[in-house]
């Protein structure tokens, strides 16, 4: 009975010895077919994060909602308040590119990220591991159907078939939700009214000095104060992107005679001026011909051959970007220059162009 029952263990450690390298073997085969094989489709997921700013909050919101409405499209999350809609949704690519060109005339676009993974490998290896796992079960089940229930190894086997069985249902349902996930665009859209939305939520410094050429026309130039045309250079100095900056430079009358000894001829200037972005045509992002408004105000000191004054002064300006980069930035603009003394007689429009650069 002894030698019967060792014959019995030996042949049981050798079936299982087997199943072992059996399922060794499926395993290599399944990387092989893996390896070898190409991917017939693509079975992308993209996220797409979308800030705008809108100067029609509630008819940018309708337009969004009736979007979403006409498509029928599931709503993820949607928060909205009196000024700003944060809304989460589910698209197919036809229903992203329409929304793409909706999105296009809601407003100014802030921030635009966009996202994509290809689940395809992702399938294909927990398919290999599914394929492996249900040939392992089969494998068990024969195996089992041909033990004893009352052998020790019954019961072993047994426990081991019901995990594998548990990770075939798991492996099932994660294949299930990669496949429903593929060629879709998980859309989350940010819209804010305009007027509550900061330019930044902090001041970003930059370090960009230059120099600016600036010819000045007096409107009603009178003799003893001005002459009617003055030329100007000046040190332009950049400090934020907004863009602030400080100007010292100097104005030289041109065309001076005899007769206009008494005029201020050298006008000095220290100012500080900002310019302001048009939310209509880009708000400074674009590299050519970014429109802008502003205004400098300052310290003027005159002199003549035998005189001198002090004032303040105040240029409102109208400009225009021909270029800009990270690293220079070539300006031209137009201003209104009115000192708080000698107002009509020394008061006039100037023509400027500067050059910064990044230093």
């Amino acid at each position: 009975m002894m030698r019967e029952s060792m014959s019995s263990r030996f042949i049981v450690n050798s079936q299982l010895l087997f199943l072992k390298k059996f399922w060794i073997i499926i395993f290599a085969v399944a990387n092989l077919n893996l390896l070898f094989s190409q991917p017939d489709s693509l079975n992308t997921h993209t996220t797409v994060s979308l800030k705008i700013s809108t100067l029609d909050f509630q008819n940018s919101k309708k337009v969004v909602l009736d979007f979403i409405q006409k498509h029928d499209i599931k709503i993820v999350m949607q928060k909205e308040n009196r000024t700003n809609l944060n809304i989460n949704f589910i698209s197919n690519q036809t229903e992203f590119e329409e929304f793409e060109a909706i999105s296009n005339k809601l407003g100014f676009t802030m921030s635009k990220d966009i996202v994509s993974n290809n689940n395809y490998p992702q399938i294909q290896e927990k398919r290999k591991e599914l394929n492996y796992l249900r040939e392992k079960n089969e494998s068990y089940s024969v195996y089992r159907s041909k033990i004893d229930e009352n052998d020790e190894n019954y019961s072993q086997v047994w426990k081991e078939q019901l995990d594998i069985e548990e990770k075939i249902f798991n492996l099932d349902q994660e294949i299930s939700k990669l496949n429903k996930s593929g060629n879709t665009f998980d859309i989350n859209l940010f819209l804010m009214d305009e007027s509550t939305v900061p330019e930044k939520t902090g001041v970003s410094f930059v370090n960009m000095p230059g120099i600016e050429y600036s010819m000045l026309n007096i409107d009603q130039p009178v003799s003893n104060v001005s002459s009617s045309q003055y030329n100007g250079y000046i040190l332009k100095y950049l400090f934020t992107r907004g863009k602030s900056y400080f100007t010292v430079g100097a104005y030289k009358a041109l065309n001076k005679t005899a007769v206009d000894s008494n005029i201020y001829s050298d006008l000095f200037i220290l100012g500080f001026g900002q310019d302001f972005y048009s939310r209509y045509f880009g708000k400074g992002s674009n590299h050519f011909l970014n429109l802008y408004s502003g205004y400098t105000i300052g310290y003027l000191m005159g002199t003549g051959a035998d005189k001198s004054i002090n004032m303040f002064y105040v240029s409102p300006s109208i400009g225009l970007e021909l270029y800009k980069n990270k690293y220079i930035l070539i300006d031209t603009k137009a201003t209104y220059f009115v000192p708080l003394k000698y107002t009509r007689n020394l008061r006039g429009y100037t023509l400027n162009t500067s050059f910064n650069f990044a230093f």
